[in-house]
């Protein structure tokens, strides 16, 4: 049942496959020709939804994928880069395949911990992350006019699980305990009602609609990587 109180949904959206054998995974990495197909069954996916913006990250792979929505749309994108991925500090060093086969993601969980001396802490990430969707959730308050704001978001894995954590409001200082499976070109919607759902009730108030959905893909074109 509606409950007349102004929200704003965020379509957070992984970028396609990006990258290939032997290739670094940092700001540059481009789309594989995979990743541009998915690209294409998000922009499709998204025409049905009353879409009135565009959010990018500024890593190729991200833009790339929003770049499919835009046409589609016919919307601008607004780059973010506070919607980038963790920056682990050694991105020009380490190959997909290291990350991977590492599993170098599951040694950090508590908010000093870095990838590398360079690298970015767990705190700093979900600080940059947490302030670019309460942002982005603010100016669609704005818009809303009382009713429903849905923004399209592009980023990366990580990304989306700050975000998660965002949506069930941890702070940059808790420990990273639990973890988020993402696949690429994936659709995870949460629900945001800043000035709460029901005016006796809790402010934030947060639903998740849907988490990792993959099902505007072909079962071909669903990967991890």
């Amino acid at each position: 049942m509606p409950d007349g109180r102004p929200s704003v949904r965020l379509l957070l959206i992984r970028h396609g496959q990006a990258g290939g054998p032997g290739l670094v995974y940092g700001p540059t990495v481009a789309l594989t020709a995979r990743g541009l197909e998915q690209a294409s069954h998000i922009a499709e996916g998204l025409a049905a939804r009353d879409v009135t913006r565009l959010v990018t990250s500024h890593y190729a792979r991200a833009r790339q994928t929003a770049e499919a929505s835009a046409r589609r749309l016919g919307h601008e994108l607004d780059i973010d880069d506070r919607l980038g991925e963790i920056e682990m500090g050694d991105e020009s060093e380490v190959s997909i395949a290291e990350i991977i086969q590492e599993q170098r993601y599951l040694r950090l969980w508590q908010p000093h911990h870095r990838h590398s001396e360079r690298g970015e802490t767990l705190a700093g990430f979900q600080e940059r992350v947490s302030a670019a969707l309460s942002e982005i959730v603010e100016r669609g308050l704005a818009a809303a006019d009382g009713a429903t704001e849905t923004v399209a978001v592009f980023t990366h894995g990580g990304t989306i699980a700050a975000a998660m954590r965002w949506a069930y409001g941890q702070m940059p200082h808790d420990d990273w305990l639990a973890d988020v499976e993402i696949h690429n070109a994936s659709i995870t919607e949460i629900e945001r009602w800043p000035l709460g759902r029901h005016p006796e009730g809790a402010p934030q108030h947060t639903a998740l609609h849907r988490l990792n959905d993959v099902r505007h893909l072909p079962a071909e074109l669903v990967t991890d990587f």
